[in-house]
């Protein structure tokens, strides 16, 4: 009886160290299986992680690029004023050329008709103006 108790426990416990064996045969897969998927958030982190810094760089050029377009617009805007100062001016010049022009046409049609007048004068007759 004995015997067969002994063999019985001794059955149980080669039971139990088979089925310990499988354990840890399964413990082992689940290590290598969390290492795998460590290493692999570890890739993903890089990734991102370079990702990031690609996209910290190209906001950073862009930034950039956006500040020398608002510098260049507003050179231009202040380029544009100034040209628009001068054309005024020159509008303002031509303006004041006519009407100095206009001023001399008067003054020469004054002239030649006072001259006419002169003129017929001197000869002893009248202006056409002055017939009617």
């Amino acid at each position: 009886r004995e015997d067969a108790q002994r063999e019985e426990f001794l059955e149980q416990l080669a039971c139990a160290g088979h089925d310990l064996a499988v354990m840890a045969a399964e413990a082992q897969e689940l290590r290598e299986q969390v290492v795998e998927r460590a290493s692999q958030l570890d890739r993903a982190r890089g990734d991102c992680a370079l990702l990031g810094a690609e996209f910290m760089e190209e906001a950073s050029a862009l930034r950039s690029q956006l500040e020398r377009s608002r510098a260049s617009s507003a050179a231009a805007a202040v380029e544009l004023a100034q040209q628009e100062e001068r054309l005024s001016a020159a509008q303002s010049s031509a303006a004041e050329l006519e009407a100095k022009l206009h001023e001399q046409e008067d003054a020469q049609l004054q002239s030649t008709h006072d001259l006419r007048l002169q003129l017929a004068h001197m000869a002893g007759e009248r202006a056409p103006e002055e017939r009617h």
